[in-house]
């Protein structure tokens, strides 16, 4: 059995979100601050979640250079959410098991526990061979290896560099990313538009396409994951095409 180790981080998770919240009291934001967490948001929820380690690992719907592949990659580690090679796990297992006993999330049997992603305790045993292509990219295994060291020292570096960027640039936008993670979860479940047909509870939800970019066409997705567009006003796409080699 492959086990997805960095999945399960709820110490880290819980120590993040209460440092936010400190840190917007003792120090609250300025406009500049707040295009801080905007620009961060984006980076980690947006390039590195939902461009790289959904599209680009776990569906490998394009293609893209190296330099750039490493520049996503790292974005998605450090979004907080386990290494891309467990992110991936755990995705398409979701995709072999939407809305069933066996689906790692699903709102169903998890319910309000999907709103805050602390609570939940994730699959973390999949069998090696949903993710066997990911284990020959030299890339990947480093960070399922060394995804702690990678970000720590990150965290380290960039506190030392400046500790308000390290907060307003990674750490809160981090927290926000994690939080709203688990509610369009929920959401894609469970509200929103059912245009095809299938055996899921897949749903097209408009305000998860606002808050990430995209990602709410999650019924379209759930007909046709090796596409990398899934609806029409798609942001992320739109990168794609901008990106993609």
């Amino acid at each position: 059995m492959f086990h997805a180790t960095s999945l399960n981080i709820t110490g880290f998770q819980i120590l993040a979100l209460f440092a936010t919240a400190i840190y917007l009291v003792l120090v609250p934001p300025t406009f500049f601050n707040i295009l801080e967490i905007l620009v961060g948001y984006i980076l980690l929820s947006w390039i590195g979640n939902a461009v790289f380690f959904h599209r680009y690992v776990s569906h490998k719907s394009f293609e893209t250079d190296s330099i750039t592949k490493f520049i996503g990659i790292m974005l998605g580690t450090l979004a907080g959410k386990g290494s891309p090679i467990d992110w991936a796990a755990i995705h398409r297992y979701h995709h072999m098991h939407a809305d069933t006993d066996k689906d790692p999330h699903n709102p169903r049997l998890e319910g309000w526990r999907l709103w805050v992603p602390y609570l939940l305790k994730y699959k973390t045993a999949f069998s090696p061979r949903i993710i066997v292509d990911l284990l020959k990219d030299p890339l990947y295994r480093f960070l399922q290896k060394y995804y702690w060291l990678v970000v720590f020292g990150f965290i380290m570096v960039l506190g030392v560099i400046d500790f308000n960027t390290l907060m307003y640039l990674y750490v809160i936008p981090m927290v926000i990313t994690n939080l709203l993670l688990g509610l369009v979860v929920y959401l894609l479940h469970t509200y929103g538009d059912k245009p095809n047909a299938q055996t899921n509870e897949s749903r097209n939800n408009w305000f998860v396409n606002i808050i990430q970019g995209g990602e709410g066409w999650h019924n379209n997705h759930h007909a046709t994951p090796g596409n990398y567009r899934a609806g029409p006003w798609d942001p992320c796409a739109r990168f794609i095409e901008l990106i993609q080699i």
